[in-house]
């Protein structure tokens, strides 16, 4: 292959593509979950209560999820009846109130739980070379691993979820983890695999059986006709897990054939650093004509003017979003991204293939987020053609940089491409 289009396309040739897109709804509405926010400190009256001020204060929602700590004991599947004493209730009123609701899932199971022993009795967790289970580090401590090499051991863990879903009412899940670092190399499965083996089998378990769903890692999982989300992100600017980074971020998982990519949660997830509400407009801006929007943090909480901003380009997303959803469709034809790097249109255009701060919705909409702290203008390169302002409808020859370009808090430089 001669240059990056045509390397793109033959690697589309040869591990394939989905056959069929995610959910509608999870690219017309933006997700709303629990963990920047709250972190752990979830409860029913809390997920009630953000719900709560999602409507107040204006956004469009489709999905709750009740992230971290809706378990007593990680790994058993069911909610902790001290902060849940009523799931079922509480996810009928936010049916009502017209969410979808989703739970957060790792393949741990804590050494104090019910699955940990019932796991161990039956050889459904990772072993050690004697036999007993082998305790994994992860965010949380340790635990016991799922087998996802044991077709009894998915069984069992499928069994458990969809027990749940009946039981509360909930739609789906965010599957937590996979990755290989997870598997000890010395460790024993019930059939032998390499690490990224584990990551493989674990994403396609869940999207042969959950379609309203994330899941954070992958490996050869192109044709899983679900969304893969981000790695969570740093509350701060820069290409190094940073807000660029999201934007280079999904350019590349587009270009090794992941059409379906959900950015992590708008601002980042609030750990080392705090985001402000410049920080907050900017993420929105540049997720808003991104496949799928995320928030946890609360742009109310940065002040009026951030939720005002927030929320303008929370609803440019819903108005964009079946656009998204027709490339979505595309993709399962072609394998084309939905978010394609700007030499999508001439591979040989030497200027484009070294623009990373600037992306194609398609082929006809070009968008050029602002990237940096204070910045109230920015250089834009225009591919060749004509292309129009979104905004003030400004007619524009391409094949070339417009220099200072204004771009306000307020605004998002948009362009159409008219020829």
């Amino acid at each position: 292959s001669h240059d990056a289009l045509s390397a793109f396309q033959q690697l589309s040739e040869e591990i394939g593509i989905a056959s069929s897109i995610p959910p509608i709804e999870l690219f017309t509405k933006p997700t709303w979950t629990t963990w920047a926010r709250y972190k752990t400190e979830v409860s029913q009256d809390v997920v009630l209560n953000f719900a709560g001020e999602i409507i107040e204060n204006g956004y469009p929602y489709g999905v709750l999820e009740i992230d971290d700590r809706w378990q007593k004991h990680y790994g058993d599947i069911a909610f902790d009846p001290d902060r849940f004493p009523n799931p079922k209730e509480m996810i009928a009123a936010l049916h009502e109130k017209g969410f979808k609701v989703t739970a957060w899932v790792i393949p741990f199971f804590d050494p104090d739980s019910a699955a940990f022993a019932e796991g161990t009795s039956k050889n459904y967790l990772v072993r050690q070379q004697n036999g007993e289970p082998y305790l994994v580090p992860w965010w949380q401590g340790e635990g016991g691993l799922l087998d996802v090499t044991n077709p009894s051991a998915l069984t069992w863990f499928l069994e458990s979820l969809r027990k749940l879903q009946v039981e509360s009412g909930l739609d789906g899940y965010k599957f937590d983890a996979g990755e290989a670092c997870f598997l000890p190399p010395d460790a024993l499965t019930h059939a032998p695999i390499d690490p990224n083996q584990y990551t493989q089998r674990y994403v396609e378990f869940v999207s042969q059986h959950f379609s309203l769903t994330e899941v954070r890692s992958a490996w050869a999982n192109q044709k899983a006709p679900i969304f893969f989300r981000q790695w969570d992100k740093w509350s701060t600017w820069g290409a190094d897990n940073g807000l660029h980074s999201v934007l280079t971020g999904i350019l590349a998982l587009g270009m090794t054939g992941y059409p379906f990519i959900l950015p992590d949660m708008v601002g980042g997830d609030a750990y080392e650093n705090q985001p402000d509400s410049e920080l907050m407009i900017r993420w929105t801006q540049l997720n808003a004509l991104l496949p799928a929007m995320q928030l946890s943090l609360a742009p109310w909480d940065y002040g009026e003017e951030c939720a005002a901003l927030c929320r303008q380009y929370a609803d440019l997303h819903t108005e964009f979003a079946p656009r998204m959803v027709e490339l979505a469709q595309e993709a399962t034809q072609t394998g084309a991204p939905i978010i394609r790097p700007l030499w999508w249109l001439d591979a040989d255009d030497e200027q484009a293939l070294l623009c990373d701060d600037e992306f194609l919705l398609g082929d006809d909409v070009l968008v050029a987020p602002v990237l940096q702290p204070a910045a109230r203008t920015r250089d834009i390169y225009l591919p060749k053609g004509t292309w129009r302002d979104y905004w003030n409808n400004e007619i524009f020859e391409g094949g070339r940089v417009i220099s200072a370009y204004p771009a306000p808090l307020d605004k998002l430089p948009v362009f159409l491409r008219m020829r």
